[in-house]
């Protein structure tokens, strides 16, 4: 989760505190003697919550946009300790983007709109991962691939039979995804936000980091037929990428990401 904190300036006005006193503005007087009203101005910080940053993969670079008020600047957040900062900012409205990118691929994205005043500086956005069009690199899975084992929270996108009305909306849904590896066997189920199940049971093969799987699915639906996977993924030792083809009554592909 990235977090912009922002400590107050003192600018083209006195502020309680910071001079001889004042209430947020000052008005000034140019050639004509016409009055002219000064605007606040604040620096705002930008920090990385390190637990969301240990979940994004290895090199993902992030990029941080503030437009509004005259402005349209993009920072990349290097110092995930100490942040990065945007300097005297107008008070006002803001659209705040945040990127986050693999080797030139956008993988999660976000914004909102901030109200920056002199009592409102800390704003909260959080990302999430982009199903679609995402390849990483393999990185965590050892020889017995126990390393995927878990419940994860994610985005899961499909072709035509697997999309439904949130899918067909916004491009992914949520998906609650469970694996289980034990063994020779895999347990995949993804729960799709809001009305589909698939349960898919396999066997496994493959050496460290390739994972080879196939066996049989069951959706809530009640369509069945067979899938393998195409490609899957850790990529960081909370994070996983499946790429699953479908046969029978289902025919195609369903992508998913999440998070532990």
């Amino acid at each position: 989760m990235i977090k912009i904190m922002g400590p107050l300036l003192c600018s083209f006005l006195l502020l309680a505190g910071c001079g001889s006193g004042g209430s947020g503005s000052q008005v000034k007087s140019d050639e004509d003697s016409k009055p002219i009203e000064e605007i606040a101005k604040y620096a705002l910080n930008f920090l990385i919550d390190s637990a969301e940053a240990s979940q994004l993969p290895s090199g993902a670079q992030i990029y941080v946009t503030v437009t509004g008020q005259g402005i349209d600047k993009t920072i990349q957040v290097s110092d995930i300790v100490n942040g990065e900062s945007f300097e005297d900012l107008p008070v006002g409205d803001y659209l705040i983007t945040t990127n986050v990118e693999l080797g030139g691929t956008e993988i999660a994205s976000g914004s909102s709109i901030f109200t920056l005043s002199q009592t409102n500086t800390t704003f909260t956005a959080s990302v999430q991962l982009i199903a679609t069009d995402l390849y990483v690199v393999p990185e965590i899975m050892g020889p017995t691939f126990s390393e995927l084992n878990g419940i994860y929270d994610g985005q899961a996108t499909g072709s035509a039979c697997i999309n439904n009305d949130f899918i067909n909306s916004f491009g992914s849904a949520p998906v609650d995804l469970t694996i289980t590896v034990a063994g020779t066997t895999i347990f995949i189920e993804a729960d799709i936000f809001p009305d589909i199940v698939i349960q898919f049971n396999g066997t496994i093969s493959g050496t460290e980091s390739t994972l080879n799987a196939g066996g049989s699915y069951q959706k809530s639906d009640f369509t069945s037929g067979s899938w393998t996977i195409d490609a899957a993924y850790m990529m960081s030792n909370r994070s996983t990428y499946l790429d699953i083809n479908l046969d029978g009554d289902c025919v195609g592909e369903l992508i998913m990401t999440g998070l532990k």
